[in-house]
């Protein structure tokens, strides 16, 4: 008959296998939601990257448009887009550093300007 310690082991194996696999769903789940994001936001990049990686070459016959139509459902497509994603990294990090650069530049002229009008009105 097992002892209370084998059985309090194996129930700490038991959950931490619960817990990896919990991390890997919830890891799936964020990937599929920035995937389908950044086809949408930036569709010639991640196909560009698709293409690269796609491994049944579905791509050199039908637009990315079309391939993409039932990603959402499709895990292997899904799979694709995410290696894509993972390998367009960084050129999406300098896209987005190059929108958060122009948001700053927004921001920096609009203080200018704001303090150019309050000088104005000091004068």
């Amino acid at each position: 008959m097992p002892s209370r310690e084998q059985y309090d082991q194996n129930d700490g194996q038991a959950g931490s296998g619960f817990g990896f696999i919990g991390g890997l769903v919830s890891r799936w789940r964020t990937d599929v939601a920035e995937a389908l994001i950044l086809c949408q936001k930036f569709p010639m990049l991640i196909e560009h990257h698709a293409r690269i990686s796609e491994v049944g070459r579905e791509l050199e016959v039908q637009s990315f448009a079309d391939w993409s139509k039932d990603m959402r459902w499709n895990p292997r497509k899904l799979g694709i887009a995410i290696a894509a994603m993972y390998s367009a990294a960084p050129a999406l990090e300098r896209l987005r550093q190059e929108e958060e650069d122009a948001l700053v530049a927004m921001y920096v002229a609009r203080q200018a300007e704001f303090a150019a009008s309050l000088a104005d009105k000091d004068s």
